[in-house]
């Protein structure tokens, strides 16, 4: 991709960009409490924009933008002023949101008993819930301590 990127005739023939999880620029392109950007890739799309023509249209997708992070992504990418803004929630009639305080670690998975009911003996059916982790090995462990 990089050579592409010197190649007038292909950077001509490219007319629109759609950057998906944009939010990237900042939490991990940019340089924050004096660390290095974590993938300094998101931080150099500002730099392919300019290189394209004036024409290419831009869309940059995010589901987590606060107004820093809009700011930042605004400034970076040097989006125009009477630019599209479609702001929807996440909220949904069936979704809940909850926090639940972890007790000891975050490896002890006997935090995630409170989402099985007790008792519970098949057939019974389980509510659908997401649980967020860090990594898969984390997420495993997880859902072999809900599977035992």
């Amino acid at each position: 991709m990089a050579r592409l990127l010197h190649d007038r005739k292909f950077l001509n023939l490219i007319k629109c960009v759609h950057v998906d999880e944009v939010h990237n620029v900042y939490t991990s392109g940019t340089q924050k409490h004096g660390h290095p950007a974590f993938r300094p890739a998101w931080g150099s799309l500002s730099e392919v924009r300019a290189i394209l023509s004036k024409t290419t249209s831009w869309q940059a997708l995010s589901a987590t933008m606060p107004s820093h992070i809009f700011k930042c992504v605004t400034e970076k990418l040097s989006l125009a002023s009477n630019r599209l803004v479609i702001r929807v929630s996440t909220n949904r009639p069936n979704i809940i949101y909850a926090t639940h305080p972890l007790v000891g670690s975050i490896n002890n998975f006997r935090n995630l008993d409170c989402l099985i009911p007790r008792p519970f003996h098949p057939p019974m059916r389980l509510q659908k819930v997401i649980v967020f982790h860090d990594n898969k090995t984390e997420a495993n462990n997880a859902a072999r301590y809900l599977n035992s």
